[in-house]
């Protein structure tokens, strides 16, 4: 009976020893390796260097935008204060001089900034200093004011005074000297280069001709203010004096 026992104990023993030599083996784990130790040839171990600081990018801010100061403008101030410049012709000359040349392509400049603007280029005025000009001039010596005839009201686009005694040259600078925008107009239309080429002489209409020596154009314009007219015409009649 007891051999009986043992036989069963080591039959259960060795499929005990069978199923465990079958089971599934688990897969070994990967470790990370430790750091290698630096070995000091003097003797002993060194510890690895300490790691190298990162750097922090440099932020370097943005340029500041410079301020528009036309664009926040609204159109009376715009023409109350207009960023375009007038261009003024010399003298005597229908040439654009080196100045006006600047001041022209300042002014393009500006125009292709702002396309959206819609831009009227031409000479505006309107009789503001009219009457006072008629009033204060009229009976100064060396000067010859505008005829109107009675009846009429003549839409005025200039103020043309005639300097008489060959004076006009001198006074046209006096009055620039004194920052007044004096203007001469208009040459007569024989003597441009254009018909000039086709034979047109000097000469050819003496009355237009002298006109054109003798004229003077004062300021006038909408925001011309009383003080200014006062300005033009105390000016003008201490140069004409």
């Amino acid at each position: 009976m007891r051999r009986d026992a043992n036989k069963i104990m080591a039959v259960t023993v060795l499929m005990m020893l069978t199923i465990s030599a079958c089971a599934k083996k688990q897969p070994p784990v990967a470790r990370p390796m430790p750091p290698p130790v630096a070995v000091n040839t003097a003797g002993g171990n060194v510890p690895p260097p300490p790691p190298q600081p990162v750097s922090e990018p440099v932020v370097v801010p943005p340029e500041p935008i410079a301020e528009d100061s036309i664009a926040g403008k609204t159109l009376d101030d715009l023409n109350r204060d207009s960023p375009l410049k007038p261009l003024f012709f010399e003298l005597d000359s229908a040439d654009v001089s080196a100045d006006g040349q600047r001041v022209l392509q300042e002014n393009a400049a500006i125009m292709k900034k702002y396309p959206a603007w819609q831009i009227t280029v031409e000479g505006h005025c309107d009789e503001r200093g009219t009457a006072e000009y008629n009033l204060a001039l009229a009976g100064v010596d060396g000067l010859r004011t505008p005829v109107q005839r009675a009846g009429v009201d003549p839409a005025w686009h200039l103020y043309p005074v005639r300097v008489l005694g060959g004076r006009r040259r001198e006074v046209f600078e006096g009055m620039r000297a004194a920052g007044i925008g004096v203007q001469v107009n208009y040459i007569p239309v024989y003597w441009h280069p254009v018909f000039a080429q086709q034979g047109y002489q000097r000469g050819l209409c003496p009355n237009a001709e002298q006109f054109y020596r003798e004229e003077l154009s004062l300021p006038m314009f909408p925001d011309l203010t009383d003080a200014d007219v006062d300005r033009v015409i105390e000016t003008l009649t201490k140069l004409v004096r």
